[in-house]
């Protein structure tokens, strides 16, 4: 097979940082994660998910390869993530698990996702043939990724905690999904976390 990841992207990777964008639950994206970890060497890991879901993540993924489902209720809604193993922030976690190295969900925690839908986006399987760096390129040229003022708090946060992160880890791999990783590291780029106090949770 064909490598997936260049760890010395331009585009994928951030000073100590390198990101793996990916369209959620798609096969090829958790291959690229286990190519990351096994090159890139992380000794620590940041995903897309909330601090509060770190205690049932960490059980629900262990229990693999029975699957499970994480559910939080709400008023009026249910947020769940499903544990499927072929999630790339699932294959993160469980590599993190296996290989002991400190995984951080550093997601803001919010009611509801905007699912940001990826049932139109190309098969996965092209990171075989062009590696993610380009299919990422491809993927932001082609398509709009609708922002709610949620999805831009989230943003700002997980910048943040990056940011912070960065002070006490020498090599983080950072998974996420696709429609954040521009945002995120335009943020840090600039590196004014002047609103952060207005979401701090």
């Amino acid at each position: 097979m064909n490598k997936i990841i260049n760890i010395n992207s331009n585009i994928l990777r951030y000073k100590n940082i390198l990101a793996i964008p990916s369209i959620h639950s798609r096969v090829y994206f958790s291959l690229a994660v286990r190519e990351a970890v096994e090159e890139f060497k992380p000794d620590a890991i940041a995903i897309e998910h909330p601090e509060s879901f770190n205690k049932s993540l960490r059980e629900a993924v262990s229990r693999l390869p029975f699957i499970s489902l994480i559910i939080r209720e709400d008023e009026n809604e249910a947020l769940y993530i499903p544990i499927d193993p072929c999630d790339s922030i699932i294959e993160a976690v469980r590599l993190a698990i296996d290989e002991e190295i400190p995984f951080f969900p550093i997601d803001k925690d919010v009611n509801s996702i905007n699912p940001n839908s990826h049932y139109l986006m190309p098969d996965d399987y092209l990171l075989n043939k062009i590696g993610l760096e380009k299919f990422y390129k491809e993927v932001k040229s082609n398509y709009s990724f609708f922002k709610t003022d949620a999805d831009k708090e989230r943003e700002i946060f997980m910048a943040y905690k990056l940011n912070e992160l960065s002070k006490n880890y020498k090599r983080i791999l950072f998974v996420v999904g696709m429609s954040h990783w521009e945002n995120i590291l335009n943020i840090m780029k600039k590196n004014d976390y002047s609103k952060i106090n207005d979401f701090q949770n």
